[in-house]
């Protein structure tokens, strides 16, 4: 292990009650022209949702009052949720298990929780509602909470990110 991975696995996580859809706010995706990376987000809220590729000018609009949320990957790729374009951030780990992010701070979200030697749970109770929701951390599967799969999944966090950074530029 690097000295850089060794001291950033020292750190301690703490569950802040978090669900995916506080970081479905843009997604990274390929683009279905050119398979560049692209993102889909709202210019403004309310607004319609928006797929931008800055590589080959590819834009669309799309109004959408319901997102249709995919369920956990089994069946192919993990596609956004409003255009159904798969996501960049994706790849294999761990044996055929699927490693996915929405966007860069999602996969920053997974790789801290990853790092940490001292993973803490939140007793937080949504506030008014009066019970406990299981937050993302909650639901990850067992492979991606393994200390055993630490080094190969930190691995992959930091390729997904150089592949983001270098494919997706607005």
């Amino acid at each position: 292990m690097s000295r850089a991975s060794r001291r950033k696995s020292t750190i301690r996580f703490r569950d802040q009650q978090w669900t995916v859809h506080d970081f479905a706010t843009e997604f990274l995706v390929r683009c279905p022209r050119c398979d560049a990376g692209a993102r889909v987000f709202r210019p403004e809220t309310g607004a319609p949702w928006r797929a931008l590729c800055v590589a080959c000018g590819y834009v669309r609009d799309k109004e959408s009052r319901c997102t249709c949320w995919n369920s956990p990957p089994g069946n192919g790729p993990v596609r956004d949720p409003s255009f159904g374009l798969p996501l960049l951030l994706q790849v294999d780990c761990c044996g055929g298990k699927l490693l996915w992010a929405y966007n860069l701070d999602h996969l920053a979200f997974v790789e801290e929780f990853v790092a940490a030697r001292l993973r803490e749970r939140s007793d937080a109770v949504r506030a008014g509602d009066g019970y406990r929701r299981m937050s993302m951390i909650a639901k990850l599967p067992a492979w991606l909470k393994a200390r055993k799969n630490r080094d190969e999944i930190l691995a992959r966090i930091a390729r997904l990110r150089s592949t983001a950074e270098k494919s997706v530029k607005a």
